[in-house]
């Protein structure tokens, strides 16, 4: 029997987290937090991407209905304009070809640029009356 000198000590209960186990969370959650963050930055880049494609294609379609509405019985000259919108000015290049194939035939080129350089252009084929 042992004596109560020899008594072997009782094990101590842990209670919370050690300092190890709350950093290695800590850097886990901040390697989270700056993936999570990148990710919103290129989420928000290519929403604007977006956004200033759409523009650049509602004005390049809003110049081409001008032109059919017109009528034009023959190309109309080559032009160019700035278009507000949004405090951007959007530049609209207008060109036409009139088709070989076809002498009532005509293509119509409408190239809007921002101001980054970025630009869209549509086509539409117009048959002259």
């Amino acid at each position: 029997m042992p004596s109560s000198s020899q008594q072997q000590p009782r094990p101590r209960r842990q209670q919370g987290f050690g300092i190890i186990e709350v950093l290695v969370a800590t850097a886990l959650l901040g390697v989270a937090v700056v993936v999570l963050l990148g990710s919103l930055a290129s989420l928000v880049l290519g929403a604007r991407v977006a956004e200033r494609r759409t523009v650049e294609e509602r004005i390049a379609r809003n110049q081409i209905e001008v032109i059919v509405a017109q009528r034009p019985r023959a190309c109309p000259s080559p032009s160019t304009a700035l278009v507000p919108v949004d405090a951007v000015n959007y530049s609209v290049n207008i060109s036409c070809t009139e088709m070989v194939v076809s002498p009532s035939l005509m293509e119509i080129a409408v190239t809007v640029s921002d101001p980054s350089g970025a630009s869209t252009t549509l086509y539409d084929d117009l048959v002259s009356p």
